[in-house]
């Protein structure tokens, strides 16, 4: 959820950027699908992934914003069921049938 929970700049109509979320090492935790299509690939040091592709917008992950995230996609599944469960740090149960 890293990437999801971010905000990047507005687009230009058309445009794909190229995206990370980056780790307190600065190595590469997650991309986007233009980032995979120019080589990058998780795990890669941002300074690496530069070179290769230097429009790369990283951003430093942010775990309170991810869980910020998590929560409103519980609150949204309770339309769904009653029985919906955190399990922390980055994942969603939900008890359906």
């Amino acid at each position: 959820m890293p990437l999801e929970a971010l905000p990047f700049a507005p687009l230009k109509c058309g445009d794909e950027p190229v995206r990370a979320v980056t780790d307190a090492q600065q190595r590469l935790l997650c991309i986007n699908t233009a980032a995979r299509r120019a080589g990058l690939r998780p795990g890669m040091l941002a300074s690496s992934a530069r070179a290769i592709t230097p429009q790369l917008q990283c951003e430093p992950r942010q775990p309170s914003v991810e869980q910020q995230a998590l929560n409103s996609l519980a609150v949204w599944a309770m339309q769904f069921t009653s029985r919906v469960s955190l399990l922390e740090p980055q994942a969603l149960l939900l008890e359906v049938g």
